[in-house]
């Protein structure tokens, strides 16, 4: 198992890398060029499934490497790794355990060369003041296939022994010296994306699972890890204006937070107030650029009303795609912005150390005596927000819907520690009345943004007459959702 973490790096700060590296780990790095070959079958297969091949010449020697990380079980610094030296650069599939994983993975199979990495690497060598022990590599160079090449400009921090904790304690150390971003793809990535196998797109990752001897730190650290890895994995998406990329990305961070609310009791409140507002800060810099994507999205639904095939509609929706366009640049410069990263690995951090937690501290609480508590606290904040649902203000209904939402995250945080039968009623109910507050919510956001600022022109018109239609179902959803929250709020909970 591979556990590193990827920081990128800027042309000019090259320089001053290597030498806070050096100060780092008190020692000047050991020099080496590598020059690897990937492989894989015609249709790419091995890469389809999570895996790359790879054959490098480390000195005199080559080492055939096979890596696999799953997208959907997420985790931004985990993979499975199988290496042995070969007698050449070409693949070898008798070739100990990485060779045996080929084998039994994919059988036979025609496999060839399809793209390189050259990099210098100067390797260096930390270890902490607790021990822990890190390998640090500044790796320059460029990644080709053919006429096509992508240059590499990276730090990995390579945990060899010690706690995740101590990579982003590194990781900030550097981030505070340097303009880094963490860097969402592997060299492997980026040679497939040369050849046009890898293309960007939405990724939602699965939710962890425990077992009932898992702790409420444990269950907060996993969470971290998994929404962490999902808002990374979507950061290539995003930077390619893909909708489903923001929205993935927006949902990592609202769940990530959603589970820190539920558990705030068994953390320090300060501590809770400054990672919560953290993420938070995060949430909004994506939340008007989804806002604008499903607005858009509704627009371009509008029936066959009096303006719809007109100038004036389409002058509409120019409007509103100029908006999410700028929306998206801000975002883009934001995200991948020094203070982002800052924040992220802070808040990794903290999440990573709570395990250090004193043993008496409320965060070592067993999930099987927890878990029922929290789910009842969330159950019973649904509750208390939903009486005289269909009387209360636009703004208090998103209140019911947030109390919801948070509600359901929890449920599927912990649905491996319950029996899926169990379950399935409470979640069904909990799902219909969800998609009808997402309906309310889409309605009143929609009349936000298109009145703030209104559209001016040609745009007036067909404005009005878009939004009418997305309203048009307001008050029959509103007594929908006053019946299905009743049933949640009467339905037995399982726990």
């Amino acid at each position: 198992m591979e556990i590193e973490l990827k920081l990128s790096l800027k042309l000019n700060e090259i320089s001053d890398a290597r030498a806070l590296l050096k100060r780092v780990s008190g020692a000047s790095p050991k020099v080496e060029s590598l020059h690897a070959i990937y492989y894989d079958t015609s249709s790419h297969s091995l890469f389809k499934k999570g895996y790359t091949l790879r054959v490098r010449k480390e000195g005199r020697h080559q080492v055939q490497t096979l890596k696999h990380s799953d997208p959907r079980r997420g985790d931004a610094m985990h993979r499975d790794e199988w290496s042995d030296p070969v007698d050449s650069a070409n693949v070898d599939t008798s070739a100990g355990e990485s060779g045996r994983q080929i084998r039994k993975r994919f059988g036979k199979v025609r496999i060839a060369p399809l793209f390189t990495v050259e990099v210098k690497r100067e390797r260096f060598q930390h270890t902490t003041a607790d021990g822990a022990e890190i390998e640090i590599a500044l790796d320059i160079g460029r990644v080709s296939a053919g006429r096509r090449s992508t240059p590499i400009r990276e730090i990995e921090l390579e945990l060899k022994s010690g706690p995740v904790a101590a990579v982003y304690n590194l990781a900030l150390n550097v981030a505070e010296h340097l303009d880094v971003a963490v860097e969402p793809l592997s060299k492997g990535q980026h040679g497939f994306a040369l050849i046009g196998a890898y293309k960007p797109d939405g990724v939602r990752l699965e939710t962890p699972v425990f077992a009932s001897s898992h702790t409420v730190a444990d269950a907060l650290a996993a969470a971290a890890r998994r929404y962490f890895a999902q808002y990374l994995q979507n950061l290539p998406a995003l930077r390619e204006g893909l909708e489903d990329g923001v929205h993935q990305m927006r949902v990592a961070i609202r769940r990530l937070r959603s589970v820190l609310s539920a558990m705030r009791d068994y953390v320090p409140e300060a501590e809770y107030k400054l990672v919560s507002g953290q993420l938070k800060t995060i949430q909004r810099t994506l939340s008007n650029t989804r806002d604008l994507d499903v607005l858009l999205a509704r627009v371009r639904e509008v029936p066959e009303l009096p303006l719809r095939r007109t100038k004036a509609h389409r002058a509409l929706v120019d409007t509103l795609t100029v908006r999410r366009r700028d929306a998206l640049a801000q975002v883009r410069h934001t995200l991948e912005s020094k203070a982002q990263t800052l924040t992220w690995l802070r808040v990794m951090l903290w999440f990573e150390g709570l395990v250090d937690k004193p043993a008496d501290a409320p965060v070592h609480g067993k999930l099987a005596d927890e878990s029922p508590k929290i789910l009842a606290k969330l159950l019973k904040r649904v509750r208390k927000r939903a009486k005289g649902f269909a009387g209360l203000s636009a703004e208090k209904q998103h209140g019911v819907r947030i109390a919801c939402k948070k509600l359901r995250y929890g449920v599927d945080l912990f649905a491996s520690l319950y029996k899926k039968r169990d379950i399935a009623t409470f979640v069904h109910s909990l799902k219909v009345v969800q998609d009808e507050l997402g309906m309310l919510n889409d309605a009143h956001m929609a009349r936000h943004l298109l009145m703030n600022p209104p559209p001016s022109g040609q745009a007036a018109l067909p404005a009005g007459e878009a939004l009418g239609w997305i309203e048009r179902d307001t008050k029959p959803t509103v007594k929908k959702a006053a019946k299905h929250l009743r049933k949640v709020m009467d339905t037995k909970p399982y726990w």
